[in-house]
C-alpha cells in the first residue's frame, strides 16, 4: 500500500487526514483529528487516551497531539464541577502541545496565565507548576528572550532540586534546558560545567547507553569542540 492509499485507522476514509506523523505507528494508516477526538471522548474520563496512542502506546505528536489537547481543553473548560487537578493537567497538556508544534508565543501566554493561577493558590512550588515554568522558559528562549529564559530556568531548577532532588527527571530536563540557554546567551563556561554535571547524573540515573544520556554526551562534546577542547570531546 502506498502513501497515496493511506486511510484513517478508525473510519478507513482517505481524505482529510492529519498531515505528518500522528504517533510512533508505522505504515499507511493515518488518522482524522475528529476520529481521534471522538475515540478519546468515548473513553472519558480516561485522560491518557487524549495524549497517547492506544495502538503503539506512544505519545501523539504534532497536529494530532495539538488537536486532541485543544479539544480536551474545550471540553474541560466548560465542564461544570471539574476538579482543579484535572484542569491543571489539561492546561499543562495544551501548553506542551503548543510548544511542540512551534507556537511558542501562545505557549508562553498560556504558561504565564497558568503560573499566575498557581501563584494565587500559593502553589508555585508544586511539581506541576514547575513543569509549566519549564515550558514557559523554553518558549521564551525559542522567541529569543534568552535573559528572561535563563533567569526563570535558574529559579525553576533550584526549586526542583530542592523539592524533588538532583536526580529527578524534571530536574534533569531543566538542567539540560538551562545548559542550552546559557550557551545561546554566550555563557559557555557555565554551560559546559552544568552540562558535565547533568551528564554524570543522567549516567547514574538512566545508564550510559540511554538515548537521553547519549544526547547529553553529544551536546557536551559539541560545546567542548566549539571551545577547542578536542581531546575531552572525543572521549
Amino acid at each position: 500500500m502506498t502513501d497515496d492509499a493511506a486511510v484513517c485507522r478508525y473510519c478507513l476514509e482517505g481524505e482529510g487526514l492529519i498531515t505528518g506523523q500522528v504517533c510512533a505507528c508505522r505504515g499507511s494508516f493515518g488518522a482524522h483529528a475528529n476520529c481521534l477526538v471522538n475515540l478519546a471522548i468515548s473513553r472519558w474520563p480516561k485522560l491518557e487516551v487524549w495524549r497517547s496512542c492506544r495502538i503503539c502506546g506512544q505519545v501523539y505528536v504534532g497536529v494530532a497531539r495539538l488537536s486532541l489537547a485543544q479539544a480536551l481543553f474545550a471540553k474541560v473548560r466548560w465542564k461544570t464541577g471539574s476538579q482543579s487537578v484535572l484542569r491543571q493537567w489539561v492546561v499543562q497538556n495544551l501548553i506542551c502541545a503548543l510548544y511542540e508544534v512551534g507556537r511558542y508565543q501562545e505557549a508562553a501566554q498560556r504558561a504565564k496565565s497558568a503560573l499566575d493561577s498557581y501563584a494565587k493558590m500559593s502553589k508555585l512550588k508544586h511539581p506541576r507548576a514547575l513543569r509549566v515554568a519549564t515550558i514557559y522558559a523554553s518558549s521564551l528562549r525559542e522567541m529569543g528572550r534568552y535573559e528572561e529564559a535563563v533567569t526563570l530556568q535558574r529559579q525553576t531548577l533550584a526549586q526542583q532540586r530542592s523539592t524533588l532532588g538532583n536526580e529527578h527527571p524534571d530536574a534533569i530536563i531543566s538542567a539540560n534546558n538551562l545548559t542550552s540557554s546559557l550557551s545561546l546567551l554566550g555563557k559557555r563556561e557555565e554551560a559546559t560545567t552544568l552540562s558535565r554535571q547533568t551528564l554524570e547524573v543522567m549516567k547514574r540515573f538512566f545508564g550510559e547507553t540511554h538515548p537521553d544520556a547519549l544526547i547529553a554526551a553529544s551536546n557536551l562534546a559539541a560545546l567542548l569542540q566549539e571551545d577547542g577542547v578536542y581531546e575531552e570531546s572525543a572521549e
